[in-house]
C-alpha cells in the first residue's frame, strides 16, 4: 500500500515516470488488480510513454477492467484517442462492460 501511496504523491506533483515505478511495484505485488493498472496506464500515458501506456491498459482490460467511461473521461489519454491499438482496447473494454 505504501507504493501506491508513494504513486499518488508523485502524481500531484506531476513526477509521472517515479509515480509509475511506484506503480509497478505495487503491479508485482498485486498483478490482478485492474484498478493499479488502470492508474499505471494513465500515469504512463500523462508521461508520453504510449507503449506502456497501452500495454498496461490492455493488462488492465484482461483483469477485468471494464469502465470505458473512466477512459474516455481521463484526459491522460487524449494523446492516445487515434492511435488504433487504443481504440481496439477501448472497443475491448465497451464489449466487456
Amino acid at each position: 500500500m505504501s507504493a501506491l501511496e508513494e504513486s499518488r504523491n508523485l502524481l500531484e506533483r506531476k513526477n509521472y515516470m517515479a509515480s509509475a515505478r511506484s506503480l509497478e511495484m505495487a503491479v508485482s505485488i498485486f498483478p490482478d488488480r485492474p484498478q493499479v493498472l488502470y492508474t499505471l496506464s494513465s500515469t504512463y500515458a500523462r508521461a508520453g510513454d504510449r507503449k506502456r501506456a497501452l500495454d498496461a491498459l490492455k493488462r488492465a482490460l484482461e483483469h477485468g477492467f471494464h469502465d470505458a467511461g473512466a477512459v474516455e473521461k481521463n484526459d491522460a489519454f487524449d494523446s492516445l484517442r487515434n492511435d488504433p491499438r487504443m481504440q481496439k482496447i477501448l472497443q475491448e473494454i465497451r464489449k466487456q462492460g
